[in-house]
């Protein structure tokens, strides 16, 4: 038999239906294979078992104990799965729509809307995420001691209190791996801490986008160990003094374009690693007394072909703080309008061929705006300024040079 609505087409080994009963799809006579209700396919599955699940609105709370079981919808538009009894506001909920406690568990094509907790992830579970979408509820994903995570495709959407929150109590926490991930809208300002994903779990992120998320101690990101590929953060729609992002540990990023709005990065690496390559940073705010845009403790490391900016009002600030005992290469990179490139306490950085200048000097395409373009004009002094590292492509995955030598900054002229 094939599913319904197509997400279990092709499935090898046992599959099991959900059908929803507003929707007229239901075979002729008594079917032994389908079932009423989520729950109870999850519950009769061994396994190895696909449990497909038709699109329509579910209202229960699902708990995957077995092993190797794997829950497909027909995707996060069509099968929607929120409280018994919906409330206006998830928190008043005390719902846990979908909970995790077995290994070898895959969660495909559903929306989990308006719960308490959205996805609950047990001690020891090992789950694998690919087109989840976790909307409205307190907090979206909570895991509490898990053994693997893993997706693809997850949406993190105006959950009250934070996206995610991925508690760990070993020191040797697992990593987790992310990619094309979606973190907006979450948090409540004044209330939450950290908005968009606090983790205790390093963090392997490949294409992942923050956008408008707020906390008291951090905006968008608060991890311990982060290694992220095209990294995308979104200005916020009001201005914030908590940073966007507090990063621990070792951290390494490339290719990264972050908008923010009074708030920066700071990172305190623990006396461990970092590198971050074809990295932008701008500050569109008008504030005075901002502190520096990029905070560094206790990193060794490199920075290549980064530009910080700040784009409006006059030379303030500074674009790199490097505090405690941090040693570090900085070349290649643009400090656009800032009183100060780079502070620090001590050892001296290695500073090469770099920039410094105002907006003006810098001749950048399009410095205003809420999304603004780095990337230099014909006539910036940034082209064709840098030497050459290696690093064989631009922030937006541009050859690298694209002239008689690379350009500083995260950009290539086009």
């Amino acid at each position: 038999l094939a599913c319904a609505d197509g997400p279990c087409a092709g499935v090898e080994g046992p599959v099991l239906y959900a059908w929803d009963d507003t929707v007229d799809h239901r075979l002729e006579g008594t079917n032994p294979l389908a079932y009423d209700s989520i729950e109870d396919a999850v519950q009769a599955a061994t396994p190895g078992t696909t449990v497909c699940v038709s699109a329509g609105i579910w209202q229960e709370e699902i708990h995957i104990e077995k092993p190797g079981i794997s829950l497909r919808g027909a995707g996060p538009e069509r099968t929607i799965i929120e409280p018994r009894h919906p409330n206006s506001d998830p928190r008043d909920s005390e719902a846990t729509l979908l909970r995790v406690s077995s290994t070898g568990i895959v969660l495909e094509g559903l929306q989990l809307r308006g719960g308490s907790t959205g996805l609950a992830l047990d001690a020891g579970s090992e789950t694998q995420l690919e087109d989840i979408e976790l909307r409205t509820n307190t907090i979206g994903i909570r895991s509490t001691d898990a053994n693997s995570l893993t997706g693809k495709g997850v949406s993190l959407i105006r959950n009250t209190t934070i996206g995610a929150l991925l508690e760990q109590s070993s020191s040797d926490a697992p990593a987790f791996s992310l990619m094309d991930l979606r973190v907006e809208g979450n948090g409540q300002r004044g209330v939450s801490s950290v908005g968009g994903i606090r983790s205790e779990h390093p963090l392997i992120l490949t294409r992942a986008h923050f956008q408008d998320n707020t906390g008291t101690d951090a905006g968008d990101l608060s991890v311990t160990g982060l290694d992220a590929m095209d990294l995308r953060v979104s200005q916020p729609y009001s201005a914030d003094k908590a940073p966007r992002m507090i990063l621990r540990g070792e951290t390494f990023i490339q290719e990264a374009l972050i908008h923010v709005l009074g708030g920066g990065l700071q990172i305190d690496c623990e006396g461990q690693e970092i590198s971050m390559v074809n990295t932008a940073i701008s500050d569109g705010d008008t504030q005075l007394d901002a502190g520096a845009l990029l905070s560094v403790n206790d990193c060794s490391g490199t920075f290549q072909h980064l530009t910080l900016a700040k784009l409006v009002g006059e030379q303030r600030g500074s674009g790199l703080s490097l505090l405690g005992e941090s040693e570090v290469l900085v070349e290649n990179s643009a400090f656009v309008h800032f009183n100060e490139a780079i502070s620090w306490d001590s050892p001296e950085p290695r500073a090469e061929n770099n920039f410094e200048g105002t907006l003006q000097e810098a001749a950048l395409l399009s410095p205003l705006g809420a999304q603004p373009n780095l990337r230099p004009q014909r006539d910036s002094p940034l082209v064709d300024g840098a030497l050459d590292r290696g690093v064989q492509r631009d922030l937006e995955g541009w050859n690298r040079p694209l002239g008689g030598a690379p350009d500083i900054g995260a950009y290539e002229r086009l």
